[in-house]
């Protein structure tokens, strides 16, 4: 790619990103506004905004080794109502072995914010998945909640507990459950 071309890009980039930003300094999340300090970088912001495609991508192509790079050894993850899995090693089996999978993960509305040592990350998802009654041609959508608690570690941010919904959970903050 030239020069200018890439300083073009870059140039975009920005102009989205500042957008971006301004809209993060406070929004409302039920009856409470919280107020962004900043506290992570810009780095730190694109990187917890790529983690749910790359998950996403991970789990549609059966590619259970990335879990490695989005979850920490211990992470926890609970999916409401079905299973609650302790440990990176879990998750990969339970996935490859147990789990139903849509065809694909549809990310979205995807709010990062700091949390004390670590991040927040919250976003939804929108999975097509195929028919139980077979006798139908088409898919069915499905729904979701993502909540999670991140660290930041040498390799980058990974996801040290996880809760996915499928009905949204009003009380975030209180939902985890160690």
């Amino acid at each position: 790619m030239e020069m200018l071309s890439i300083v073009m890009l870059l140039g975009d980039v920005c102009r989205l990103l500042h957008g971006y930003i301004a809209c993060c300094i406070s929004w409302e999340w039920g009856n409470t506004v919280h107020k962004d300090k900043h506290e992570l970088s810009l780095a730190d912001r694109l990187a917890l905004h790529e983690l749910p495609g790359r998950y996403g991508d991970a789990v549609d192509d059966r590619d259970w080794a990335q879990m490695d790079s989005i979850f920490t050894k211990d992470a926890v993850f609970e999916v409401r109502g079905l299973v609650t899995l302790r440990g990176v090693a879990e998750i990969k089996r339970y996935m490859a072995e147990e789990g139903r999978h849509p065809l694909a993960h549809l990310m979205c509305n995807i709010h990062a914010r700091e949390d004390g040592d670590g991040a927040r990350l919250f976003f939804r998802i929108i999975a097509p998945v195929p028919r139980e009654d077979k006798s139908r041609d088409g898919y069915c959508m499905h729904f979701g909640s993502y909540y999670d608690w991140l660290v930041k570690t040498a390799q980058g941010w990974r996801v040290r507990h996880r809760i996915f919904s499928a009905k949204r959970l009003t009380e975030y903050e209180e939902a985890r459950s160690e």
